[in-house]
């Protein structure tokens, strides 16, 4: 085997490895999104309708697909690969809540220590933080 070929092949193990030891990643307790601040830069309050509206095209920027119940609450859902999570954004009226639902491989499981807050694969808090800061961009522009 060539020594280009040699380096080559040691570079994707090594990238192998690495993307599994990412995905594997220990859980660890979930943090929770309550009273996020509902901000805007105009000085009328914006209707619920808009809330809505500001927060659905937030999660649009990153594949969320979010839905409105019939209790006033948002459904919200992510799909990355061969992950799924599932959310409840929940208005009130300064501030929204992001609730956990439900998930799959994300290596949820109660916490014995904290029983509020589950563990979870660390990238359900970068997804949810990533959601928040795209709700608040949109909500600015309100």
């Amino acid at each position: 085997m060539k020594p280009v070929t040699r380096l080559l092949a040691a570079i994707m193990i090594a990238l192998a490895m690495g993307n599994a030891a990412y995905a594997a990643r220990a859980g660890k307790p979930m943090q929770l999104h309550l009273d996020n601040p509902i901000r805007t830069l105009n000085t009328a309050t914006p209707g619920k309708t808009e809330i809505e509206n500001a927060i659905i095209r937030a999660g649009m920027q990153r594949n969320w697909i979010i839905t409105r119940n019939g209790d006033g609450t948002l459904n919200a859902h992510l799909a990355i690969r061969q992950h799924t999570l599932d959310v409840t954004i929940v208005l009130k009226d300064t501030t929204y809540d992001i609730v956990y639902k439900n998930s799959t491989n994300l290596q949820y499981a109660p916490n014995p220590d904290d029983p509020a807050r589950p563990i979870i694969h660390p990238s359900y808090d970068k997804w949810v933080d990533n959601l928040i800061g795209d709700i608040r961009v949109q909500l600015a522009q309100l």
